[in-house]
């Protein structure tokens, strides 16, 4: 699923939503683009962490790729970066 734009209070709902559409359809991997989003807030990174546990817990796989440097830094800045499921190949299997 490709994230474009920001990722924010306004739009964190309509994620969440998506993302549970597919695990209800029986999804086993969720992969989010985050190549064209230019920025995130709080809530953003909120919502991408609760996946991460939830996928953790549940027994599904989550992989997120690398956003632009700009939004990538709030991951960093808060040490999100080490802790969340980020690959640099989106078809690759195995998160670094």
């Amino acid at each position: 699923m490709s994230v474009s734009g920001e990722l924010d209070l306004a739009t964190v709902p309509r994620l969440r939503q998506e993302t549970q559409g597919l695990l209800q359809q029986g999804a086993s991997r969720v992969l989010l683009e985050l190549g064209n989003l230019t920025f995130i807030d709080s809530s953003g990174l909120s919502l991408l962490i609760e996946l991460n546990n939830r996928s953790l817990h549940e027994g599904w796989t989550l992989h997120l790729s690398r956003p632009p440097a700009k939004a990538f830094a709030v991951f960093t800045i808060t040490g999100a970066d080490t802790n969340l499921p980020f690959v640099d190949d989106p078809n690759c299997d195995d998160p670094n």
